[in-house]
Parts: C-alpha cells; sequence; structure tokens
C-alpha cells in the first residue's frame, strides 16, 4: 500500500499502533469451545507478587506466572480483588466468587476445602525487622524472646511459625493484619517490631533474620473443580517442558533486586562517608579520550560513567571533585600518581586477583562493554586495513577480530571513525556505544556499524591503596540502589542523535524524497494559484479597458463571460484536484504530530501544518471568490439567532488572539434581538474576515474593539445590524481606503509575506455584504487604526431557528463501530483509516463506488454501522454507489444505513447533489476528525 515514494509516510506512522479491545462474555465453564474461556482469578495486593499501579498495569510473580501459563491456554482472566485480604480471597473461592487464587501452601485444612494444581514455585517462611534493628541478632534466639510478631490472617505461616518458635525455644507476641501493606506499616512504624511471612512478599527496608517451614505453592481451586484443574495443569505440563527453569526466572525478575538487599548504612559506614565534605572532596579519575563513554569538555568530565557516579556518590552523600587530565598520557600520569587519585571509576578487571597485588578495594561490576564494528555502509566484508589507536597493545582486539590486516594508528577513537568514513581504513572497533553515538552524528548517512556479542568487558571503581577500602561497599550498595537501566538512560543522551545539530543542508541530504515530494506538492500548489491570479488579473485589466473603449465593450464583455464559464469549470474540478492532496499533508502531519517527534521534527511538523493551513485558506479565498463571480454562489437566508452567529465569530476570532498581548473589547447591548432570516455562514465569515485582519495587522500592546448594535427600520418588519470593528493596528492611507475591497490588492508590497495573504479576504467580503444587501465602509489613518462599518438588514421571522451543534463530549465511546470507507486515494484511505481506527472503530476499505457497492452486497445484514463515501472516483462514482445501495429490494437495511459524503468536492451545489443521491451528510476534504465524529455519532448512536 505504501510505495517507496512514499517511504517518509511510512516512517511518520512506523509506531502509530491501533488496538481493539473485546470484552469476552462468556463465563468459566462455557461449552462452546470456539469462545474463550473467562476465568476468575483472586488477585490480592502483595508487594513483589501482585501488583498494580495507578494506571492499572499489573505486574508481580503471581501476575507473570498467569500470563505464562495463558500461552498454553485459551484463557481470559478477571482479576478480582485487589483491595481484600488472604483471608478473603479463601472465603471467595469456597463462595464461588472467584475460580481460581495462587500462591497457597497446602494444608490439612485447606485440602478439606480445595483442591490444589502441580507446583508453581517454592518459598520460605521469613522472619524480617526493621533494617536499623540491631537488638535482634540473627540466630541468637535469646533476643527473639518477647518480639510482637506480625502475622497475615489466614496465612499458612501462623502456624508453621509456631512450630518453629517451640523448637527454637522463644516466645512472642502475635498481632494479626488482613494486608501485607497493613503488617509493613506497623514494623515501620514501630508497633511491631517483625514480620513471619512467605518469602513471596517483596521486602523494603528490611532485613532477614531468619528462614523457617521451605515448602512448594499452588493454584488453589474450589473442591472438585476438575476441569479447571486439568486445563491449570495442562498449561503447567507445558510450561515445564518448553520454559526451562521459569520458576526461577520469574522469582529472579521480581524477587531479585535491590528492595531485598539491606541498603542502610552502617554507622561505620556513615562515619566514613563524613570525613569526604566539600574541604576534603573524594578525587576521582577516568579516561577523557573515551566518547561518549567519558571525555573532557572544557575543562569538565562528562559521558555516561561519570554521569553515573555523579548519581551513586549523590545517593551516598560522598563529596567529590573530578580530576580534569585532557589527554591519555595524562590520565595515565594521574593514575600512577597516589597522593592526587583517590579512585578511578573506570577500571577493566576481570577478577579480584589484579586489584588485590596493587592494594586496591573494587566496587561490584556496574557496566559491561560489548565492542562494535564500524564500517561503510557499502562495505564488502573484507578488511584489508584496520584503524587502531596509537598505542603498544599486545593482542589487541585488532588482532583477534582482522588478523593479517594493515593497521592504521590514530590517536583517538574519533580519529579512527573518521578513517573509515572517508575510506582511508575498512572498519574499525570501537565499544558499542562509542560506535552508535558516531554513527547516529553522521550526517552523511554513509556510516553503519555491527554489535558483536564477544568480547565483552566488565568495567568496576577501584579505590586507592591510600583510601578506606570500605569505600567500595559503600558506593556498591548505591549501585544497586540505582534504576535498572540507569546506564541505557544515560547513554540514550549521548547516543540519540540531536536534531538541533542538523543543518538544512543535512536534512536534504538525508531526506531526498521527502524534499521532493514537499517541492513538487507545494510548486504545483503555488502554480496553480499563480495561474489563477494571472487569470484574474488579466480579466480585470480586460474590464478596465472595456471601460475606455465603450465601443469595444460588448465584445470584451462576450469574452470575459466565456473566459468566466471556462474559469469555473476549471475551478470545480481544481477545488477537488488541490483539496485531495492537502487532506494528505494535514493529515499525516497531524498523525506524525500524535507520535511523541522529536523536537527538531515536531517543529519542522509545526510549520508544515501552519504552511498548509495558510495555503488551504488561501485555495477556499480564490475559490470562494471565483464562485461568488460566477454566480453560482447563492444567499441562502434561514431563521436564525444573530446572537448566536454573532457568538461563534467571536470565539473563533478568542482562538486567534491566544499568545497575542492585544486588549479584546467588545461592546454588545442587552435588548433581545428577535429571531431573523439570516445566511449564518456569510454572516460569520464577514465578521471572521475583518476581525481576523484587526489581529493580523495590530501589534501587540494594541486594542481591538467589537461593536454590535440591533437597530428598528421603523416597523418594516426588518431590523438593521451594525457591526463596527476597529483597531490600533498599522491602519492605511485614505487613498488606499478606496481601493481596500478590490481583488489582490495590498497597500504594503511587504505585507504579503509578513502577514500572510493574498489581498482577497475583505473583496470576499465586499461581496457577501452586496449579496446581503448591506453596506460596508471604513475609514483609516497610517499607524493609528482602522474602523470597518457593516450594516446589514435582516427580515424578522416568528420561525424557530435551528440550533446549532453544540460539540461532543471528549470521552464518546466509538469502539466496535463498523464503517465502511469508500476512497479510491490511498493516503486518503490511509489517513481516515488510522484516524478512525484510534478511536476503536472497524474499518473496511472500498477502493471505488462498484467495489463500495459489491461489499455491501457480499455481508450480512447488520455487518456496516455507516458508510463513509468519497464521490469522484473510478467505475461507479459516489452519488451512483449510494443510489445501488438505497435501491437493493434484497437488502432493506440498504435504505437506511447512514451514507456520508466525504469529499474534496466542497461548494453548496456539491452539498446538494449529495443529498440529492440519498446520502444523509456531507463532509469536506481535508476532513476535520472532530467534525466526522460528530456526524458518526449523528446518525449511529440515534
Amino acid at each position: 500500500m505504501i510505495s517507496k515514494a512514499k517511504k517518509y509516510v511510512a516512517v511518520l506512522l512506523l509506531f502509530v499502533c491501533v488496538s481493539m479491545i473485546f470484552s469476552p462474555q462468556t463465563v468459566y465453564a462455557a461449552e462452546d469451545s470456539s469462545q474463550h474461556e473467562t476465568v476468575k482469578v483472586g488477585f490480592f495486593a502483595m508487594d513483589g507478587y501482585h501488583v498494580m499501579d495507578e494506571e492499572g498495569n499489573r505486574s508481580g510473580y503471581g501476575y507473570d506466572f498467569l500470563r505464562l501459563m495463558a500461552r498454553y491456554w485459551d484463557v481470559d482472566y478477571e482479576y478480582v480483588g485487589y483491595d481484600k485480604s488472604w483471608d478473603d480471597m479463601q472465603q471467595m473461592l469456597e463462595d464461588g466468587e472467584i475460580d481460581m487464587v495462587t500462591s497457597p501452601r497446602i494444608t490439612p485444612e485447606r485440602e478439606e476445602k480445595f483442591d490444589f494444581s502441580r507446583p508453581i514455585g517454592t518459598n520460605n517462611g521469613i522472619l524480617t525487622v526493621r533494617s536499623d534493628n540491631s537488638t535482634i541478632v540473627d540466630g541468637n534466639y535469646s533476643t527473639y524472646n518477647g518480639m510482637r510478631v506480625a502475622f497475615l490472617n489466614g496465612s499458612s505461616e501462623i502456624k508453621s511459625f509456631a512450630g518453629f518458635a517451640g523448637n527454637k525455644g522463644f516466645i512472642y507476641d502475635p498481632f494479626y493484619f488482613d494486608t501485607t501493606a497493613e503488617m509493613a506499616e506497623a514494623l515501620q512504624s514501630g508497633n511491631v517490631d517483625a514480620i513471619a511471612a512467605s518469602s513471596l512478599r517483596k521486602t523494603n527496608n528490611e532485613r532477614i533474620v531468619d528462614k523457617f517451614d521451605s515448602s512448594d505453592f499452588y493454584v488453589m481451586v474450589k473442591k472438585g473443580n476438575t476441569e479447571l484443574l486439568d486445563e491449570i495443569n495442562y498449561a503447567i505440563d507445558q510450561m515445564n517442558a518448553v520454559e526451562g527453569d521459569w520458576k526461577t526466572t520469574l522469582y529472579n525478575k521480581n524477587y531479585e533486586s535491590i528492595e531485598t538487599k539491606n541498603l542502610e548504612y552502617t554507622k561505620k559506614e556513615k562515619s566514613i562517608i563524613s570525613q569526604y565534605s566539600k574541604d576534603n572532596p573524594l578525587h576521582v579519575l577516568c579516561d577523557p579520550t573515551r566518547y561518549p563513554y567519558s571525555y573532557n569538555e572544557n575543562g569538565e568530565m562528562k559521558g555516561i560513567i561519570p554521569d553515573y557516579f555523579r548519581r551513586i556518590a549523590d545517593y551516598a552523600g560522598i563529596s567529590y571533585e573530578f580530576l580534569t587530565p585532557a589527554t591519555r598520557d595524562e590520565y595515565i600520569a594521574y593514575q600512577k600518581n597516589t597522593e592526587t587519585t583517590d579512585m578511578s571509576i573506570d577500571a577493566r578487571l576481570e577478577t579480584d586477583n589484579y586489584a588485590e597485588t596493587k592494594k586496591w578495594g573494587i566496587t561490584a561490576p556496574f557496566i559491561t562493554m560489548q565492542m562494535a564494528r564500524v564500517t561503510r555502509r557499502d562495505f564488502d566484508g573484507k578488511i584489508d586495513v584496520v584503524t587502531t589507536v596509537d598505542q603498544t597493545v599486545a593482542n589487541s582486539i585488532e588482532d583477534a577480530m582482522a588478523p593479517g590486516a594493515e593497521k592504521l594508528m590514530c590517536s583517538t577513537r574519533q580519529e579512527m571513525m573518521e578513517a573509515v568514513r572517508k575510506g582511508k581504513a575498512d572498519a574499525a572497533f570501537v565499544y558499542y556505544y562509542t560506535a552508535q553515538a558516531f554513527v547516529n552524528s553522521d550526517t552523511t548517512g554513509t556510516m553503519a556499524y555491527t554489535l558483536l556479542e564477544h568480547p565483552t568487558f566488565t568495567y568496576r571503581m577501584v579505590i586507592s591503596s591510600t583510601e578506606n577500602h570500605a569505600l567500595a561497599g559503600i558506593l556498591t550498595k548505591a549501585m544497586y540502589a540505582m534504576p535498572q537501566y540507569l546506564v541505557e538512560d544515560l547513554a540514550a543522551q549521548y547516543t540519540t542523535y540531536k536534531a538541533t545539530e542538523l543543518t538544512l543542508v543535512d536534512w536534504i541530504r538525508l531526506h531526498p524524497v521527502i524534499t521532493v515530494w514537499v517541492l513538487l506538492i507545494f510548486g504545483w500548489l503555488l502554480n496553480t494559484i499563480a495561474v489563477t491570479m494571472v487569470r484574474l488579473n488579466a480579466r480585470k485589466k480586460a474590464q478596465k479597458a472595456a471601460q475606455e473603449k465603450a465601443e469595444e465593450m460588448a465584445e470584451l464583455a462576450e469574452h470575459a463571460q466565456a473566459a468566466n464559464k471556462a474559469k469555473t469549470a476549471f475551478l470545480s474540478h481544481m477545488s477537488h484536484d488541490m483539496r485531495t492532496p492537502m487532506n494528505a499533508i494535514i493529515g499525516f502531519t497531524g498523525i506524525a504530530m500524535k507520535n511523541n517527534p522529536s523536537d527538531k521534527v515536531k517543529n519542522c511538523l509545526e510549520k508544515i501544518g501552519e504552511s498548509s493551513e495558510h495555503l488551504l485558506s488561501l485555495i477556499n479565498d480564490v475559490l470562494d471568490l471565483t464562485h461568488i463571480e460566477s454566480g453560482k454562489m447563492k444567499y441562502n437566508p434561514v431563521p436564525a439567532d444573530v446572537k448566536n452567529i454573532t457568538d461563534t465569530a467571536l470565539d473563533i476570532i478568542k482562538g486567534f488572539l491566544a499568545n497575542r498581548d492585544i486588549n479584546f473589547k467588545i461592546q454588545r447591548e442587552d435588548a433581545k434581538i428577535p429571531n431573523v432570516l439570516a445566511d449564518p455562514a456569510r454572516l460569520r465569515d464577514v465578521l471572521v474576515n475583518i476581525l481576523s485582519n484587526a489581529v493580523k495587522y495590530t501589534p501587540d500592546g494594541g486594542t481591538i474593539t467589537f461593536e454590535a448594535r440591533c437597530q428598528e427600520k421603523g416597523g418594516d418588519g426588518y431590523i438593521n445590524m451594525r457591526y463596527r470593528i476597529s483597531d490600533t493596528g498599522i491602519g492605511m492611507s485614505e487613498e488606499f481606503t478606496k481601493e481596500v475591497f478590490e481583488e489582490f490588492v495590498q497597500e504594503d508590497s511587504g505585507a504579503r509575506t509578513q502577514y500572510h495573504g493574498v489581498g482577497l479576504g475583505m473583496a470576499i467580503v465586499k461581496k457577501y455584504v452586496d449579496m446581503m444587501g448591506g453596506t460596508i465602509s471604513v475609514q483609516s489613518k497610517k499607524h493609528e487604526g482602522t474602523t470597518f462599518t457593516v450594516d446589514i438588514p435582516l427580515e424578522i421571522t416568528d420561525q424557530e431557528c435551528n440550533k446549532s451543534d453544540t460539540g461532543f463530549s471528549e470521552k464518546v465511546n466509538l469502539t466496535g463501530v463498523n464503517v465502511l470507507l469508500a476512497e479510491d486515494n490511498e493516503l486518503n484511505a490511509e489517513i481516515a483509516a488510522v484516524q478512525l481506527e484510534e478511536l476503536g472503530m472497524n474499518v473496511e476499505r472500498a477502493v471505488d463506488g462498484k467495489n463500495a457497492v459489491e461489499i455491501f452486497r457480499n455481508h450480512p445484514k447488520g455487518t456496516f454501522d455507516v458508510i463513509l463515501m468519497d464521490v469522484m472516483m473510478p467505475e461507479m462514482n459516489g452519488y451512483e454507489a449510494t443510489k445501488a445501495i438505497r435501491a437493493m429490494n434484497d437488502r432493506p437495511d440498504g435504505k437506511n444505513i447512514p451514507i456520508i459524503a466525504m469529499t474534496a468536492s466542497s461548494f453548496a451545489e456539491d452539498i446538494q447533489a449529495s443529498l440529492d443521491a440519498g446520502m444523509n451528510a456531507h463532509l469536506s476534504k481535508p476532513i476535520v476528525i472532530d467534525e466526522v465524529i460528530k456526524t458518526i455519532l449523528r446518525y449511529v448512536h440515534n
């Protein structure tokens, strides 16, 4: 569907993912095997086992087990009871409110009421105290005497801990709680001394002092529910056969984290930390030549490793100061000087042996570096020349990866990769993030890198022989406290390409297809407008010449009429042909903006959007003006509320005033204005055009005044609506006020560039006012401001006026609405499908009118809820397709299904033609998704 020429569209849409959510209604015992079984699972809160965040996302050992089991079982889970206690879970299972619950051990009491699956894990009873509790000593049972111990109501640990205490000879006071969260709170507040619970409860700021009663745990179902138990055991058997040691994997994922370690610093460690103050900071060293891992920029150490160290040092509360060598030689010299260097944070050590000979303290590993091969994109796989840094290393990576290749010596790794880019060498071997940063920032697009599985290098931090080696433990504790993907997150800041560094030339070089398409589309559109403007100017000159030469008037009038007819036919097609690509530009720009673009791309998209809206307004102005002059645009008064029309215009202008410092004054009389016969669209356009010009030409700090007055006209059944719009803007000369209502006229030649316009707005306003039988005048003074006065005579009516659409709720639910989309243009079809499916609708596309009729006929009655019908299509146009569907004798729903025109043909006669063909409504392209939603809601939900 997406050709190579439209590859940029695919990129913009790459991250758009539309999913349909189905809510199965079958219960667990459903007999129809084609439906998923729905099983109600007891999902009680227990940190580490059952967890649910504020957005409703679930996690934990129990949740991961259920999802793993669902791979081998056609099941949907309904999670029940997150706010319930464990005691409640057992009662709910017994009462049939849930079908199963996981995590219990087998006890004689439970076996009387429930059946159990194959084992799904092993746990212990654990006794925990607060991390800072030094009175209870591990294994010294005399210190356990008199403990206040928290238990979970209904848990097996109540009985097993009693046996444990009896065997060890200590006594305790039990306290019972409904949830694990309540137990943890009681421990941290000092209301209890210890917690005796399952090891499936994740601990936090706690120390495990003893373990007791190790046993398996299971899935538990109600006694006699063998059908469900067989399904569970079958899935577990498949997991055991296929998933390896899944129990250990799930346990390590959910419990082997920092929260199970004692991260509290001891008094001794806090004393060591206090020695490193601002007056006596820890002097820290790292390599300044290994971008993006570590590098010196203007005397400041930056990179992944320095940033990582800053995070852990700040966590530990250690004051530090980076040493700032500028070269690798200076770095090596610092390494040898123990008087100035307290620790090095980028030591490559595989074992402790070498560090021990140097009397260093070493931390746990904090980063594992993989190698990558950097080449040009045209690399043929053969390495004749390989680059390396200018230093002697036995058994270097280059020797291993490119044996026998000639070595090109460079002073830095950046120079190595530059040598490859310039074709001086075939490959360079560097650390992965170094390669990624270089290739991602290469604006030529000629470079590539390949991640190597081997070798890998583990990095640690080393403490100098002159410093306290316990610093290694302090820093290691801080490492364990860091987020799991901290290194990756820090790396992204250096390796992700920053669009702000991209020049226009670079952007064009990297995106030639987009550039060509943008230039072609905008060039074609601007050329079309220019041709139209030339023709209109030519006609204007011809008319002026006709006035000077009366004897040629008849002949010129005849030529003008012929040109007008040709232009009308031309513009009728151009309305469709210009709006169709504009729909694609505006639509795909909107879709791309929803998918978290980078700041640079977002800025480009916003500019494309602004330019597109401006271009569309120019197209509309040109088309409207010529449509008026052709005589096809008619004044169509209907019963209307003038106050509502005025309010709508003012609301639109208030949107234009956003982010502007303009004082907008509104002066309206309180008297009730009667209902009148008016053309709401034309009257609103007059007000919006004048007001938008006032906003455009009034600088910040200025004032715009809007006055509306209803004047009686001597009892002849009419009122006169007078509007006066004044501004303190740039104003006009007295000479120009005489020309302001002419076409393509602007006083200042630079205004077209500065204020974005072609001089058609006021010409359209004048023609609309004339059409309504009104008058418009202007007073203005250069650099002081402008005042427009509009008088519109309106006939009073007793008829009830149509109520305007008040909008729709942002929370409308269109999920499951089935749409048949008839659209021959690939891009427009793709835009409409994406936008509709994002709202939960199901979309089936027809490529033309004939195909739409066939699809509707070949699907059962009630398949589709609404049809969106383009008009200008091959094979069978939208009017013909609509008539064919309405005429189906064997399909009575064809007469009633809502059919909505969605077309670039937007004139009044086009709208009437849609209604005459049997369509329910007409929407013009470029489509506005809010209007589409409103229209679908109007016909589908009603």
